[in-house]
């Protein structure tokens, strides 16, 4: 119910409509009651105090963003909003993975990484490559594990090494050897990388004379190499007669 009072000034009539939200004033001469009037100052003060806080917060997102970025605050805000809006590219990617890099922000690199393979299935052998570097061996070997399924893993040597040195520091050693022999018996010259790293996968699992006879089968293979590995086939030879000294490991 609407209350009428007159105005202290014209005593034109003063209606109170009920809202909160709207003072009561005078339509003739536009007096304010003081209470109204102070009604809308505090609301006044409070939306002023909602502004200040708000831009008070903004500043200080903006001046860690630019501790934290330095030079590349700008740039990087752009490359990141544009990953936001999913216009982002594999160079924009790759900026931003140089960028990272150079401030060391390893959490974003590897996104940066795993952001390109998404875009490029390629590109999960770097990301791989990374995680193990970080020693993240299992986040590597989900990463490898599609892409070698596939046509182009399957044709690629680098991503099959570093899957089967992923799946090595994991325990899967039957996974890992499988790879190793591929690529040993792909190889174009001496399958030095990839038996080295065989060698050392079967070590691992204690299958000392396993790893014996792999380097004596790539002896045979290639003319010429009848000394290659032969520290590591020596300390094999230790390890398999005898208790596993400290200082006698493969590497």
């Amino acid at each position: 119910m609407s209350a009428e009072t007159n105005c202290p000034k014209c005593d034109a009539l003063l209606v109170d409509t009920g809202h909160n939200s709207l003072p009561v004033l005078c339509t003739a001469c536009g007096f304010i009651p003081e209470a109204t009037s102070s009604h809308i100052e505090r609301r006044l003060e409070r939306s002023n105090l909602h502004l200040v806080v708000v831009f008070s917060v903004v500043l200080v997102v903006g001046f860690m963003h630019l501790a934290s970025w330095g030079n590349h605050a700008l740039e990087i805000r752009w490359i990141q909003f544009g990953d936001i809006a999913g216009l982002s590219s594999v160079d924009s990617l790759e900026r931003m993975a140089k960028i990272c890099i150079e401030l060391k922000k390893r959490d974003c690199v590897e996104y940066a990484y795993l952001r390109q393979s998404q875009l490029d299935k390629r590109n999960a052998v770097r990301l791989a490559e990374f995680q193990m570097s970080r020693r993240k061996f299992n986040e590597a070997v989900k990463t490898l594990k599609p892409y070698v399924a596939t046509e182009a893993g399957k044709k690629d040597t680098r991503a099959y090494m570093t899957y089967a040195n992923a799946l090595t520091e994991v325990g899967r050693y039957d996974e890992a050897t499988n790879y190793y022999e591929y690529l040993i018996s792909k190889s174009q010259g001496l399958p030095t990388e990839a038996t080295r790293n065989y060698v050392k996968c079967l070590a691992r699992a204690k299958r000392f004379e396993q790893a014996q006879k792999v380097i004596l089968k790539v002896r045979k293979s290639y003319p010429g190499t009848s000394r290659f590995m032969d520290g590591e086939y020596r300390v094999l030879a230790g390890l398999k007669s005898g208790p596993v000294k400290p200082d006698s490991t493969i590497r």
